[in-house]
Formats: C-alpha cells, sequence, structure tokens
C-alpha cells in the first residue's frame, strides 16, 4: 500500500491477474494499519482503488466496510456457465465482476 492523497493506494492481483475488488483482502489491510500503529482506532482507513474508494472503519472491535454498489444489467449467460450450472435461469445479469442468476425455487439449486 502506498500512501496516496488523504489515504492509501490498494491493488489486487491472483497468481495470474490484477482484480476488481477483493473483501478480505481490504479487511486485512484495514485492520493491519490500526493494528501496527499507522492509524488511529478513530480514523478511517481509505483506499484509492481499482474500483473506486473504499473505505473501513473500526467500531467496537469490528470492523466495517463500505464498498461501492455496482448493479447488475439484464445478459446473456455464456453457454458454458449454463452448462457448468445445469439450470434453467429465471433472469441472469452481470455486473463488472459478477453474475447474478435467478431461478425458479431453492430446488433447482439443490442437488
Amino acid at each position: 500500500m502506498l500512501l496516496k492523497d488523504n489515504g492509501y493506494s490498494l491493488r489486487w492481483f491472483t497468481p495470474e491477474s490484477e482484480v476488481y475488488l477483493c473483501g478480505h483482502a481490504t479487511l486485512a489491510s484495514a485492520h493491519i494499519l490500526w493494528e501496527k500503529g499507522y492509524l488511529e482506532k478513530e480514523e478511517e482507513a481509505i483506499f484509492h482503488t481499482k474500483s473506486g474508494l473504499l473505505t473501513a472503519k473500526f467500531n467496537e472491535g469490528w470492523i466495517e466496510l463500505d464498498f461501492p454498489s455496482t448493479p447488475e444489467e439484464k445478459a446473456d449467460i455464456p453457454p458454458e456457465l449454463l452448462e457448468a450450472l445445469d439450470i434453467n435461469p429465471v433472469y441472469v445479469g452481470k455486473n463488472i465482476s459478477d453474475y447474478i442468476i435467478e431461478v425458479e425455487s431453492e430446488n433447482a439449486v439443490i442437488y
């Protein structure tokens, strides 16, 4: 993490690529900033990321994360995803990083 403006620059990587958002790593980063004394527990952790401005607050022993909302838009399901899930979707939506798939009932996903 590099100090940037009034917060920190934060990026996340997998062995193969950089990812758009990673909640667990953001949580861990905020934890370290408070535990190592880079920030006081009363200070908000501010992160400048690929997915926008993310913040974290320490609240009574818990860390509260504030992430951007990225609503999905109706989309076509990729054939390989449809085959892998082996379902008949009622609705398929996609945002920058995820699909949301509505099915008729819970029985559609119980094996």
